[in-house]
């Protein structure tokens, strides 16, 4: 039968269809017919700090969570930690899919498969379904978490999708209406955004609305700046402390403890961060250096930065490689283990971490408070091979030799190490904060060899003496 083609042929409904149909449809309605009101989220006073007042006598939405009046396609909502951003997002979306007449196609991605099902979906507290009114209002009639949709009693589905995958499981949809959050943590944003999403999204109003935390390390920074300066994009900036009611004291705690920071201004104010100029790193000088897999290194070690305040410092633990290549020593970055810890929590996971990566040994650093971490870890078990480095000149001077060697591409970041990642890019040699994590690999870089404690100048010749070689002229390092 070559050359056959298959032809869609439409018929009208018999009337036994047509009578199961109506029904179905009748159904439907009767499902809908609900007293879940799904604007209740939000009252319509024109400015509103969210707190209780008449006729909303329980917290709702600030003004700055609401979705902006006028005819726009796409709303970018940046907030901080803990800014309300996710909550907000969703309430405006169940707004969007309970008002739909005509059964349409809308779709929530966002960066893993996990953070789709678990927060935007299944969360009590900012969730679609708990936005929906949950199992009690009659609004959502399925939900597949295998198959990644939401069917609703008006017909309305929600795919689910991530960015993973450049969330092509949306290309050839026609969509309403989609739903990106936490698009700074988006991997293929270029697919996700510029094919699946933008293309998908043509059925009526077709709207967008993403939400997120600019991550100044993270390659969707640049999703984010392009929104940002599109002129059509309407952009909402939620900051951490205006939902200071709906935080932890521990949270806030944090946060005071790195105001005036360039990571307050993005992690609390959800500013998204250009390069610092003054910072001994840039996303360029890690970025092309960067690999997926871990070689055979001759020397794994964990450096330790302790955390020397209880008041929102972390406890730095990174554990690095090394191996020569064609003469010259290359450090890899193999984890990025750092938290806020009690001193046994600490020992734990350092004697955890000796395990799993095969470590060759401990560095701590001994400058302040003598060798408590020695101590600590070897209450925990006297057994793990230890060894010390003690920092005699300031942090600027202990940075700039290592800065130098990412620069020259002998540091290598085996994956993507946000938090740290943030701190190298961000500290400026003035800063009086403590980079805990950046300090640590410091110290393992020093326990690896890669830097020693009279580099400085001798680093920076390095560079330019085999320019200089090249000219027929001679440097003596100093």
């Amino acid at each position: 039968m070559a050359g056959l083609r298959h032809k869609e042929v439409w018929t009208e409904p018999t009337p036994a269809v047509r009578e199961v149909q109506e029904y179905l449809a009748e159904i439907r309605r009767r499902l809908f017919n609900t007293d879940w009101d799904v604007t209740a989220w939000r009252c319509t006073k024109k400015s509103c700090s969210g707190r209780p007042h008449e006729g909303y006598d329980y917290p709702h939405a600030r003004t700055q969570q609401r979705e902006p009046p006028g005819d726009w396609r796409v709303f970018l909502m940046l907030g901080g930690r803990g800014s309300g951003k996710t909550w907000a997002a969703s309430h405006i979306f169940s707004e969007w899919v309970f008002n739909d007449t005509e059964e349409g196609e809308y779709a929530i991605v966002s960066p893993t498969w996990r953070d789709v099902t678990t927060t935007c979906v299944q969360s009590r507290q900012s969730g679609i379904l708990a936005a929906l009114g949950g199992r009690q209002s009659g609004l959502v009639t399925s939900y597949t978490k295998s198959t990644g949709q939401i069917h609703l009693a008006n017909g309305v589905t929600i795919h689910l999708a991530t960015s993973e995958d450049g969330a092509v499981r949306l290309q050839g949809k026609n969509l309403s209406g989609v739903w990106g959050d936490e698009i700074g943590l988006w991997t293929d944003w270029e697919t996700a955004w510029d094919e699946s999403i933008s293309y998908s999204v043509r059925k009526g109003r077709a709207r967008i609305i993403a939400t997120g935390t600019p991550k100044h390390s993270r390659r969707a920074r640049r999703l984010i700046r392009r929104l940002i300066d599109d002129p059509a994009v309407r952009v909402a900036q939620l900051r951490t402390i205006d939902n200071a009611d709906n935080l932890s004291a521990g949270m806030l705690s944090d946060l005071e403890a790195i105001k005036g920071t360039r990571l307050y201004r993005q992690e609390a104010l959800g500013e998204l961060m250009d390069d610092n100029p003054d910072a001994l790193w840039t996303l360029d000088t890690i970025d092309p250096y960067r690999v997926t897999e871990v070689p055979v290194l001759d020397t794994i070690v964990i450096a330790v930065d302790p955390a020397m305040t209880t008041e929102g410092d972390e406890t730095g633990i990174i554990v690095a490689g090394a191996m020569t290549v064609d003469k010259i020593r290359h450090m890899y970055v193999i984890a990025d283990l750092s938290g806020r810890y009690h001193p046994e929590q600490m020992a734990s996971v350092v004697a955890q971490a000796l395990e799993t990566y095969a470590a060759d040994r401990v560095i701590a650093e001994v400058n302040q408070g003598g060798d408590f971490i020695g101590s600590v870890i070897h209450a925990h078990d006297p057994t793990i091979p230890y060894a010390t480095v003690r920092a005699t000149r300031g942090k600027a001077l202990r940075a700039e030799p290592l800065s130098v060697h990412y620069t020259l591409g002998r540091v290598h970041h085996v994956g993507v190490y946000e938090e740290l990642e943030d701190q190298m890019c961000q500290w400026s040699p003035g800063d009086k904060k403590s980079p805990d994590r950046l300090d640590a690999l410091v110290w393992a870089a020093a326990g690896l060899g890669i830097i020693r404690e009279t580099d400085s100048v001798a680093a920076y010749l390095s560079v330019f003496e085999p320019l200089v070689a090249l000219a027929g002229e001679r440097v003596d390092t100093w």
